[in-house]
């Protein structure tokens, strides 16, 4: 029985590890405002990395909601992966929602921050000022553009500017965080073994 099951966890961070590693040459292609957008499966899991660690220099904690205003693009992909492999919770907010819908649902999620594409701001400005729960609001764009003069999404302001880049680190980053699932697996087992052995006591 034990020879038909994996001896790792079954996460997101082993898909990227098998994306990276045996699909080197494999193309992710998006349609941007100002034409086509290539990369390579390695190319997206350094830049998901890098995602990532910025998530944290912005203040995103594990159990955070993080939500998503954006088309099936690559930015969004990134987000897609390096939300959750941090410990945040993604939440992709449907864009065709009428205001009331989506101030509630960003509301009830709880969501500490948005990500949304430029085409897509005035989507959230229709729910300007019924956001309370958001700290920060992070517009995204293909070229570097200041932002528009909008009314306040947010208590903080509207816009966040994105954190400075980071270095690129990707193999360190998908090693802590195999080390940090092994660790809670070890842990999770001695949790069971403790539990059963109280009972068998009992």
């Amino acid at each position: 029985m034990q020879g038909l099951m994996q001896d790792f966890p079954l996460t997101l961070q082993h898909l990227l590890w098998r994306m990276e590693r045996l699909f080197p040459k494999k193309e992710i292609v998006s349609l941007r405002d100002d034409g086509v957008h290539r990369y390579t499966y390695p190319e997206l899991v350094r830049r998901i990395c890098r995602v990532a660690n910025a998530l944290t220099r912005l203040g995103v904690k594990p159990g955070d909601r993080v939500a998503t205003v954006a088309w099936n693009n690559h930015r969004h992909m990134e987000l897609y992966y390096a939300v959750p492999c941090m410990g945040a919770v993604l939440h992709t907010v449907n864009l065709r929602l009428f205001p009331d819908q989506l101030a509630h649902v960003i509301n009830d999620a709880a969501d500490r921050f948005v990500f949304a594409d430029a085409t897509l701001m005035p989507v959230l400005e229709r729910v300007a000022g019924r956001i309370p729960c958001v700290e920060r609001v992070i517009r995204m764009a293909d070229r570097a553009e200041a932002p528009p003069a909008t009314p306040s999404l947010t208590p903080q302001g509207a816009y966040a500017a994105p954190p400075p880049p980071l270095p690129e680190d990707p193999q360190a980053a998908l090693d802590a965080a195999r080390q940090r699932l092994r660790d809670r697996a070890d842990a999770l087992r001695r949790d069971i073994e403790s539990s059963g052995d109280a009972g068998t006591d009992a």
